[in-house]
Order: C-alpha cells, then structure tokens, then sequence
C-alpha cells in the first residue's frame, strides 16, 4: 500500500490504518477493487473482534476463522506482488 501512494505523490506513513485503506480503495482500479474490500474487510472485522463493548456479544469461531482467513489471502496476495510485479485477483474463503 505504502509503495502504491508514493508511486502517486501520497505519504502515508503517519496515517492511521483506516485511512491508509480509503486512499487504497481510491487509487486502486476496477481489477483490483475486491483486494482493497477484502483488506477493508478484514482490517474492519479484526478490529470490532478486538475492541468489544459490554453489549455485544464476541464474534464466533466462524466469523474469526473467515478473517483469519482472509488475512492469509491478502498476505499471499502481498507475497506474490512482491515477487511477481503482478496483481492476482482475491479469492475470498470459501471459494473455488
């Protein structure tokens, strides 16, 4: 993400998670729109799984486990970036 912004002008090393993720979700094309709501997704669930009130109930095993899985997707995806040069579109848990 951080290679993505300045390859445009952006530094957002003293941005919060979050907004890191709406500038993502902006500056990435119509391809590659899934891989920014999956982060999205999984930064979003993770942090509502961590930061419980006392009037909510905790998440169950399922929902943990399709965060968790997401978060494998999305590092594989960063993985294969990383060596590749290239995008590969996300497949959400589940599918085949």
């Amino acid at each position: 993400m951080r290679v993505r912004c300045r390859a445009v002008g952006f530094d957002l090393d003293k941005a919060t998670v979050r907004s890191r993720l709406i500038v993502l979700r902006a500056l990435v094309g119509d391809a590659e729109a899934d891989t920014a709501e999956a982060a999205e997704a999984a930064w979003a669930g993770l942090s509502r799984a961590c930061h419980q009130h006392a009037y909510e109930l905790a998440p169950t095993t399922g929902e943990v486990s399709h965060l968790v899985g997401l978060v494998t997707i999305l590092s594989t995806l960063i993985f294969t970036v990383v060596r590749t040069g290239r995008l590969m579109p996300v497949m959400r848990p589940g599918d085949r």
